[in-house]
């Protein structure tokens, strides 16, 4: 609570300084108990279009991803944008896909080799997805809004991987059948990186189910990473889960792809008769934010907001399972993101751990006997408060908790 306290303070002087921000460019406040950290828009797709955007993305894994031992392979005809959202889609097939000629190193032959047909063909039973950045980042907020199906063995994940083929950030892998966990995990070539000391002091590998007390399958879930040097803290809904205390030697891609756990692989059980094909994997968006103004001026996000999705609830009684919660979680509050979106407007998008208890929000202005006012309570929930009905001019900011209140100034330039 303290954090959103001073959110307020910290509003009513940072858009006045030097480098004169406004609201027409996105903001984002890492809110926490003792401070607030301002982060500004580095990267990011709201796939509003009709296709994807392949100034950003590949429609595939660069590596190719044809896997002959498993029958399964990843398709650009199954990465598709409709309706402000990005499907990642997976299906049944029965069809041989020509493996390309540049994957047919003799390693890979050599290790496929009785699984190869008809010299140079896999045969496929299950067509996957996946879109992979362009370009590389290193440290940042990681950030994806993603609604996964249900079904068994279905396995899709948001995540980063570095050029070395080794380092990878795994900010959520989920099971179509664990209603209520998903799996965080890092990968380093340094293996010893990748432990830790439990409570009994004994050295375990990193990585683990998160179990959340209510379903974060078929339903939209915020999942995200803060990645600064030596240390990576995930977060589910703007609370904090997980903390790694390390860092990664290359760049990152930003990954975001449908898979299924088949047999004899990772994450196992796979499907089952009783799985839906075709299923897919939802995307509202995926956001990348950094300490550093200057790399983003001037962009702006293109947001409708005009239909508002479901926000998935979070309340005291529904907090994941910490994952060492020794290392300061405790501390984090959640995020507040402030957008401009495609029709002028601004929303403010709320993400916060735990409110103690509810805490009023108004904007207001009064000027020439008119007066336009916001005011919105906020309980323990993340939610979307648009702010697109207010003019451009000089508001009051008021945040009112119990008896007390607190007032400071606010200019909102669309």
């Amino acid at each position: 609570m303290r954090g959103l306290l001073g959110l307020c303070v910290f509003l009513s002087t940072y858009v006045l300084t030097a480098q004169e921000w406004s609201l027409k460019e996105p903001l984002l406040l890492r809110v926490k108990t003792d401070t607030i950290h301002p982060l500004y828009y580095h990267f990011g797709d709201e796939f509003n279009g009709s296709t994807l955007d392949l100034t950003k993305w590949h429609d595939n894994y660069p590596w190719g991803g044809v896997n002959p031992r498993y029958n399964i392979a990843p398709s650009p005809e199954m990465v598709r944008v409709d309706k402000g959202l990005l499907q990642l889609n997976v299906s049944k097939t029965d069809r041989k896909q020509t493996i390309p000629d540049w994957m047919l190193t003799d390693a890979y032959k050599k290790e496929n080799a009785p699984y190869i047909v008809e010299g140079n063909k896999a045969q496929l039973y299950y067509l996957t997805s996946a879109i992979y950045s362009k370009k590389d980042f290193r440290y940042g907020y990681f950030e994806a809004r993603v609604k996964a199906p249900v079904g068994k063995g279905i396995w899709p994940a948001f995540w980063t991987y570095g050029h070395n083929n080794k380092d990878e950030i795994d900010f959520t892998e989920l099971k179509g059948e664990r209603l209520d966990n998903y799996h965080i995990d890092v990968h380093h070539p340094e293996k010893k990186a990748e432990t830790y000391k439990n409570a009994f002091g004994a050295r375990v590998r990193y990585g683990a189910w998160i179990k959340s007390s209510y379903p974060i399958i078929d339903r939209w879930v915020t999942f995200s990473g803060y990645w600064e040097p030596g240390r990576l803290t995930f977060f589910m809904d703007g609370m904090p889960t997980g903390v790694f205390e390390g860092d990664f030697p290359t760049d990152q891609n930003i990954v975001l792809n449908s898979s299924l756990a088949v047999k004899g692989q990772a994450f196992e059980p796979g499907p089952d008769a009783n799985t839906p094909f075709p299923n897919n994997f939802l995307v509202d968006y995926v956001r990348l934010w950094k300490v550093d103004y200057e790399v983003q001026k001037g962009i702006v996000v293109d947001r409708n907001i005009s239909d508002e999705k479901e926000i998935a609830i979070v309340s005291k009684k529904q907090k994941p399972q910490r994952m060492n919660e020794k290392r300061g979680l405790k501390n984090e509050e959640g995020f507040i993101s402030i957008l401009p979106t495609k029709h002028k407007g601004t929303v403010v998008q709320v993400n916060l751990a735990g409110i103690s208890e509810p805490v009023h929000l108004s904007i207001t202005q009064k000027e020439n006997d008119k007066e336009w006012a916001f005011s919105q309570t906020l309980v323990n929930k993340s939610q979307l408060l648009n702010l697109s009905h207010l003019p451009i001019g000089k508001y009051t900011l008021r945040v009112e908790l119990g008896k007390k209140s607190w007032e400071k100034a606010l200019y909102i330039r669309h």
